[in-house]
C-alpha cells in the first residue's frame, strides 16, 4: 500500500533495487581483485553547461576514461587496462547543480598478454 511501485522514489523499493544491482555487480561484473573509487566534479563555473545539455554528461565520461588510462600507464611504466564502471550522477537542481562521475576502478589493469598487474601504489594526488 505505500509502495511507489517501483518508479524509485520511495526508500523501501530504491534500496531493494540498490541491494539487487549491488549483488548483481559482484557476483557477474567485477574482477576479484581490490578496487578503488575515483570521483571527477566539474568547477563550478562549467556546472551551468551540463544543467541545460545533459548529452554533456556521457561525453564526460568519455573525456575521463582515457584520463583514467594515461594515468595507469604512468604508473605502472607500461600500457593496463583497467576494469571501470563509471556512474553519471547529478545532484541538486537550480542553482547548486553538481555533476559528477563515479568510477569503481580496479587497483591495477591487464597487458597485452591478459596478465592482471596489481599497481604497487595508488596516488591520489596524481588526479588532482
Amino acid at each position: 500500500m505505500f509502495s511507489c511501485k517501483a518508479r524509485g522514489f520511495c526508500p523501501s523499493c530504491h534500496a531493494k533495487r540498490l541491494e539487487e544491482w549491488g549483488e548483481w555487480m559482484r557476483e557477474a561484473l567485477l574482477l576479484d581483485v581490490p578496487h578503488r573509487q575515483v570521483v571527477f566534479t566539474m568547477p563550478k563555473m562549467l556546472r551551468v553547461f551540463f544543467k541545460f545539455k545533459r548529452k554533456l554528461l556521457g561525453e564526460l565520461c568519455r573525456c575521463a576514461v582515457p584520463a583514467l588510462l594515461l594515468y595507469f600507464q604512468a604508473a605502472a611504466g607500461r600500457p593496463l587496462e583497467p576494469g571501470i564502471v563509471s556512474v553519471i550522477q547529478t545532484f541538486g537542481d537550480r542553482i547548486n547543480l553538481h555533476p559528477h562521475l563515479h568510477f569503481m576502478v580496479t587497483e591495477g589493469g591487464v597487458d597485452e598478454a591478459g596478465v592482471f598487474h596489481r599497481l604497487s601504489s595508488f596516488d591520489d594526488g596524481r588526479f588532482s
